[in-house]
């Protein structure tokens, strides 16, 4: 779990500094990926609008595209419990 956290966080941190565009990444817990349909979203700060939303695939992977530049907050439904 801490695993997933830290990569949470990073994700997160490297997001407030990005440009308007793609974000993509894998999310690995305990080392391995994420199971294939976690859901994940992208929203921007004060705004409960999602920018993006997808689904991980069966690596672990995922890809959103943001269209406004700035802050944002990725959140992650593991277990349909929310992380950001």
């Amino acid at each position: 779990m801490r695993t997933l956290l830290f990569v949470l966080v990073f994700a997160a941190a490297f997001a407030t500094t990005a440009f308007a565009g793609k974000i993509f990444g894998d999310i690995s817990l305990d080392g391995k990926p994420l199971p294939a349909g976690v859901k994940l979203k992208i929203t921007l700060p004060g705004s409960s609008a999602v920018a993006d939303s997808t689904t991980t695939d069966k690596f672990g992977s995922y890809k959103l595209l943001v269209k406004a530049e700035g802050k944002s907050t990725l959140t992650v439904f593991y277990e349909n419990k929310p992380l950001e």
